[in-house]
């Protein structure tokens, strides 16, 4: 317990997401309870390992993956090797002001159709990530976006997923 007290304090020191940061919590408690049920005490290693197992029989991928670092980090900290950096931080990259206030926009424009937090906190951070490229190619507002400059930060963007939500953003 105390050790994830840590774990938790420490992401939130690091201005980790509010969404990474339950993530942890929930995954702390699904393994808390899976050592009650195993009638483990203490955790080590080989608790990260055998939960990491048990998991990867009744959960996605994606959510496998969360797991891992989850127990990655829960491992370093045990072995008093420090805080492994991971996962999504919500101190965003700066952008210029004038694509700072699209992106507020585009945000606002999500809560008012009511949109999940949790969404609302991918679209921001993928379109950060796309106005990052922008930026770095020297656009600095809406009206210095052309069809050019948008399809040279799409070809620099790192996934095939971010796609959808910056077409999205775009309209």
């Amino acid at each position: 317990a105390a050790l994830m007290a840590r774990l938790v304090t420490q992401m939130m020191e690091d201005g980790y997401s509010p969404s990474a940061t339950e993530n942890v919590i929930s995954l702390a408690a699904q393994l808390s309870n899976f050592m009650e049920v195993r009638a483990v005490v203490t955790y080590d290693e080989r608790t990260g390992e055998a939960f990491l197992e048990d998991r990867s029989r009744h959960v996605a991928k994606t959510a496998l993956k969360s797991t891992e670092i989850f127990i990655a980090r829960l491992n370093a900290a045990f072995r008093g090797e420090g805080f492994l950096i991971c996962m999504k931080r919500a101190v965003p990259e700066s952008l210029p002001d004038g694509l700072e206030s699209l992106l507020s926009r585009y945000v606002s424009e999500c809560r008012n159709h009511a949109l999940r937090v949790s969404s609302i906190e991918k679209y921001e951070r993928i379109c950060r990530v796309f106005l990052k490229e922008l930026a770095d190619d020297g656009v600095e507002n809406a009206s210095e976006m052309t069809t050019a400059a948008i399809s040279k930060a799409c070809l620099r963007v790192s996934s095939n997923y971010y796609f959808s939500a910056i077409r999205t953003f775009l309209r």
